[in-house]
């Protein structure tokens, strides 16, 4: 394998993977103690991080600092399978530049990115959501925050009596035009938490007039459709 290291190198590869935003699902690890992306003082993504990867069927790619363009799939804990990946590649193509390292309970593949279409065939690199930002808020895990039971039986009991896709229908609309009320702090928040809709109501104290609003809702929906 040719590698082209030079005083480039380090800009070159900064961040290498957005360039297959769209191709395939690139990913930036989070900080799992505040669920969220390294951030600077002023809350934007730290300029220096550049954490990102390809989630596949088998391991994960990320980029290296080895050489331009050089990339590399990771098998943590999963020797066995970067084995096996490795033999696999070089039996479906036996001029294939790879380099394979062994660490352990850990296997590392190589390659050129050039080559990333018949690595791709083995390993099977994700494109659902292929177009989501890696910084996307929805890439971070929703923060944990429960309706209580009692709450949310109150609220589907008052569509008991409609079926499961008019109960969506109606629910949607609801929400939409729930959302017209809130003030404009609020619906910037909402925009910007990663709650559920509800669960951001229910945070904020406004439950209890979102339920009224949907009772009263309902009642216009049956006279309209009864």
């Amino acid at each position: 394998m040719e590698i082209i290291n030079n005083a480039n190198t380090l800009t070159y590869m900064y961040r290498y993977l957005l360039k297959y935003v769209g191709t395939y699902r690139v990913k930036a690890e989070i900080d799992y103690f505040k669920n969220d992306f390294p951030r600077n003082d002023a809350g934007q993504i730290d300029e220096s991080f550049d954490d990102l990867y390809i989630p596949c069927a088998k391991g994960v790619i990320k980029h290296t600092y080895l050489g331009n363009d050089i990339l590399v799939v990771c098998f943590y804990d999963k020797i066995g399978t970067a084995n096996n990946v490795y033999k696999e590649l070089l039996n479906k193509y036996p001029k294939l530049d790879i380099e394979f390292e062994n660490d352990g309970c850990d296997g590392f593949i190589y390659f050129d990115s050039h080559d990333i279409n018949k690595i791709a065939t083995i390993i099977k690199p994700r494109t659902s959501g292929a177009k989501i930002n890696p910084f996307s808020n929805t890439n971070l895990p929703k923060p944990e925050y429960k309706i209580p039971s009692k709450d949310l039986n109150d609220l589907y009991s008052i569509t008991k009596d409609l079926d499961r896709i008019h109960t969506m229908q109606f629910f949607k609309q609801v929400n939409v035009d729930f959302t017209k009320k809130l003030t404009k702090e609020l619906k910037q928040e909402l925009k910007q938490t990663r709650l559920g809709f509800r669960e951001f109501i229910h945070s904020k104290n406004l439950w209890q007039d979102y339920v009224k609003f949907v009772t009263k809702s309902y009642s216009k929906y049956l006279k309209k459709y009864a």
